[in-house]
């Protein structure tokens, strides 16, 4: 049975906003946790702007991918932001 890549695309989206979800909703917990947040935020940022691609004519719209691609670039940087302070938390010994 083939896989339709709409199929995939819309899947994706709903995995990474659940996910980043997740993530927000542990920092709701532990507040002094920040890094989740910056983990959580960008994945549900990536997962809402991975719907630019959602549209069906994407391939021609420049609009979609300028945005689409701007976003998870951003979302590359605060996720690599988050990184940096759950490794400066980790040499700390903070929980």
């Amino acid at each position: 049975m083939p896989l339709d890549s709409y199929t995939l695309l819309v899947a994706s989206c709903g995995l990474l906003i659940l996910l980043g979800a997740a993530f927000v909703f542990v920092w709701l917990r532990d507040r002094r946790s920040t890094w989740l947040l910056w983990w959580g935020a960008p994945i549900i940022f990536t997962g809402a702007a991975l719907t630019f691609y959602l549209q069906s004519t994407w391939t021609d719209n420049f609009v979609a991918i300028a945005f689409g691609n701007a976003a998870r670039i951003t979302a590359v940087g605060c996720l690599w932001y988050g990184i940096r302070l759950f490794e400066a938390a980790a040499h700390r010994g903070a929980p």
